[in-house]
């Protein structure tokens, strides 16, 4: 009885094993096409698709059931920095779907004084460029810091900035989202940002400045009380001297208003 069982169970194996090359092989899941949907507007990627598809080495041939999608999108996203790649969707037998999007250009960081990257809000380098940058209301926010030659290897386009400074600052744009401040209206507001000893320097394009004190210790609820004290202010005070947020003595996080050299 054992041995029959032996023999079916290995026969179920066989079959199986056969079923799956059989599959595998077969040409109708084979790969007969590969769209790009955008799930946003593009400008950078625009009439891309079939450069994108190519990118990701995926050919028409290859079975359904064998494309490595991971590696497919990181091949895509190294060659298009500007493109995020949200999911490869197999629609069966034989059909890809590369689901993506186009990375928003957020900050410009300044490397050197001839030299910054473009980056979105992760930091992922989109452009590398040299000159003088002027930050505007609707284009990126001007970045600077003390970044050393060691922080700076990985500007090459695709790849992500590496600095503990970037990483406040991400942590700053996440705390003003919660604030319903999304990313069209954080570039209204903040011209510039500049990394000084224990505290980041916030210009903005109404005149105000802006100094967040320790901003790695209780940073959401700095933002939090800056905005409320920016919003307090008339016109007068917006366009000119210094919100300063710190936690007092006691433990507080407070903020003020005050003329600059005072």
């Amino acid at each position: 009885m054992k041995t029959k069982t032996k023999v079916l169970t290995t026969i179920s194996v066989l079959l199986v094993v056969i079923v799956t090359i059989v599959v595998l092989c077969s040409t109708v899941f084979c790969v007969g096409s590969i769209n790009v949907v955008w799930h946003t507007e593009t400008r950078n990627l625009t009439e891309k698709e079939t450069q994108v598809v190519a990118s990701s080495g995926i050919n028409n041939g290859n079975s359904v059931f064998l494309v490595g999608k991971d590696e497919a999108i990181e091949k895509i996203e190294m060659q298009f920095p500007y493109i995020k790649v949200l999911s490869i969707e197999t629609v069966f037998p034989n059909v890809l779907n590369i689901h993506a999007v186009e990375r928003e250009p957020v900050f410009a960081v300044q490397l050197t004084e001839n030299s910054y990257v473009i980056t979105d809000e992760d930091f992922k380098v989109l452009d590398v460029r040299t000159g003088n940058f002027n930050s505007t209301s609707s284009n990126e926010i001007k970045i600077f810091g003390t970044f050393s030659s060691t922080q700076i290897t990985s500007t090459s386009s695709g790849n992500y900035l590496q600095m503990p400074e970037l990483e406040q600052f991400k942590s700053i744009k996440e705390n003003f989202a919660l604030r319903n401040m999304d990313l069209s209206q954080l570039k209204g507001f903040i011209k510039s940002a500049t990394f000084q000893d224990d505290k980041i320097i916030l210009n903005t394009f109404y005149g105000v400045e802006i100094y967040i004190y320790e901003p790695q210790e209780r940073q959401q609820e700095k933002v939090a009380m800056l905005l409320v004290v920016f919003q307090s202010l008339n016109a007068e005070k917006r366009a000119s001297g210094i919100i300063g947020v710190y936690e007092n003595p006691e433990n507080d996080i407070v903020g003020s208003h005050h003329p600059k050299n005072v």
